[in-house]
């Protein structure tokens, strides 16, 4: 029997396609759900996608967390990700798992700052922090970019001397 993996909302709609794609597919439905703060339990979610015919259901935040935070540090022990850069992911990685381990953390904290909406907090963090990653490797492409001009300059004089060196070596 083959197998269909559902990305599950707990909503109406995915709720309606779990019995749907298992009769008109005749497949084993297997509901996957991310915690984005949407303010729902995500036990009475995943209880719910079993109670209407999936055969499984996964929430697999801190599962994707814990995978990243793996990722980077492979990266940075091969020598892949410079030490500088690997202190920002690592700490983006750790709030991810601290808010994956503590699911209802995020949806205190958007209370908190007035938000009704959590994931609507999430992507302004979210564009806010990419905004921040876009403007320090402009200011760091700016200053490699110098480095280079000054690197360029610095062999032309050399070439330069050289030649001169050359030319009176040759008249000698």
């Amino acid at each position: 029997m083959q197998r269909i993996v559902l990305a599950y909302s707990g909503g109406l709609d995915s709720s309606v396609a779990i019995p749907w794609l298992a009769e008109k597919y005749r497949a084993e439905i297997v509901a996957v759900t991310m915690d984005l703060g949407q303010g729902t339990a995500l036990d009475d979610v995943r209880e719910r996608a079993l109670a209407i015919g999936a055969v499984r259901a996964h929430v697999l935040v801190v599962l994707l967390t814990l995978g990243a935070l793996v990722f980077i540090l492979r990266l940075v022990r091969g020598q892949r990700l410079k030490a500088k850069y690997s202190l920002l992911w690592l700490s983006v990685g750790g709030v991810m798992l601290v808010l994956a381990i503590v699911p209802g953390l995020f949806d205190a904290i958007a209370r908190r700052l007035g938000v009704n909406y959590q994931p609507t907090l999430f992507l302004v963090l979210a564009v806010a922090f990419l905004l921040l990653v876009v403007v320090h490797f402009s200011f760091e492409l700016s200053r490699m970019e110098n480095r280079i001009r000054n690197l360029a300059e610095e062999v032309t004089f050399l070439r330069h001397d050289l030649e001169d060196e050359e030319r009176r070596n040759a008249s000698d």
